[in-house]
C-alpha cells in the first residue's frame, strides 16, 4: 500500500474507483489512528505525581477514587477522590449557561429540599399539628385538630395540653381532647381549675391511638360564674 504523509482521510473521485489509490492512502489513514487507540498503556513518575497515559487519551487520575471530567480545550480533568474521613457528595454549580468544576462537598440546609408536603401524605413521625389560643374566656369546640386540612392518619400520638389561667375572675376551665382508637372513642381532660380560685399552669400529657377515620378533636368549656382568661396550647406529635 502507498503511504500517505496526511493523517486527513481524502475525497474519493470516480477514477479513483479503478486506480484505487486514494483508497489505499484512506485506508493508511484509519490504520495509524487505530494503531494509535490501541497503543499500549504507559505509566510515568515524576516525584510523588504518577500520569497514565492509555494510547493517545490522557489519563489524568493519579489515585484510587479519583474521577474523570471534561477540563479545558476539551482535555479530561481529574477530580481527585474525597480521602477525608467525613462523608461528602459531588457537588456543581454552573452560571447558567456553563456548567462549573466537580468537586466534593457536604451538605448545606439548601442542598435538602422540602418534603413537608410529603409528610402529609405518608403520616411521617414528628411534630404533626399544633392548637394555640390566647385570652381565651369562652367555650369553644368540639374543634377539629388536623394536618394540611385532613384527618391525622391512623397511628400513635403523643398529645399534650397546656393551660396557663389568670388570677382574676371565678371560671372554672376544663379542656378535653378526644379520638377514636377504632374500637370506641377515648378522651384526655385537663381540669376543671378555677380561674381565679386556682391560678397558674395546668399540664396533661396522653398516648393515644387515632384509626384514621375519625377526626381529634378538642372542646374547652368555661362554666361558673365571670372572668378570668386561659391560653390553651395543644400539641400533637406521632410517633409511628
Amino acid at each position: 500500500m502507498s503511504q500517505n504523509a496526511s493523517s486527513q482521510l481524502l475525497p474519493i473521485s470516480p477514477s479513483d474507483l479503478v486506480t484505487c489509490t486514494r483508497i489505499n492512502q484512506n485506508f493508511d489513514v484509519l490504520q495509524s489512528q487505530i494503531t494509535a487507540l490501541s497503543a499500549p498503556a504507559t505509566t510515568t513518575t515524576t516525584g510523588t505525581a504518577t500520569t497514565k497515559n492509555s494510547g493517545s487519551l490522557s489519563n489524568p487520575m493519579t489515585a484510587p477514587g479519583d474521577m474523570i471530567y471534561e477540563g479545558t480545550n476539551f482535555q479530561p480533568a481529574r477530580v481527585p477522590g474525597n480521602t477525608s474521613a467525613t462523608r461528602k457528595f459531588l457537588r456543581q454549580t454552573g452560571t447558567g449557561v456553563q456548567a462549573g468544576t466537580p468537586g466534593w462537598d457536604t451538605l448545606v440546609v439548601g442542598d435538602i429540599p422540602n418534603l413537608s408536603s410529603l409528610y402529609a401524605a405518608t403520616g411521617f413521625p414528628g411534630a404533626y399539628a399544633s392548637v394555640a389560643l390566647s385570652g381565651q374566656t369562652a367555650s369553644s369546640g368540639p374543634t377539629n385538630i388536623q394536618h394540611a386540612s385532613a384527618i391525622l392518619p391512623a397511628g400513635r400520638y403523643l398529645i399534650m395540653v397546656t393551660a396557663i389561667v389568670t388570677a382574676t375572675g371565678t371560671n372554672n376551665l376544663t379542656v378535653t381532647v378526644a379520638w377514636n382508637d377504632g374500637t370506641a372513642a377515648e378522651s384526655v381532660t385537663l381540669g376543671p381549675s378555677g380561674m381565679g380560685t386556682s391560678p397558674g399552669r395546668l399540664e396533661a400529657v396522653q398516648h393515644a391511638v387515632l384509626n384514621g377515620s375519625t377526626n381529634l378533636t378538642y372542646q374547652i368549656t368555661i362554666s361558673g360564674g365571670s372572668g378570668g382568661t386561659a391560653k390553651v396550647w395543644i400539641d400533637v406529635v406521632r410517633l409511628v
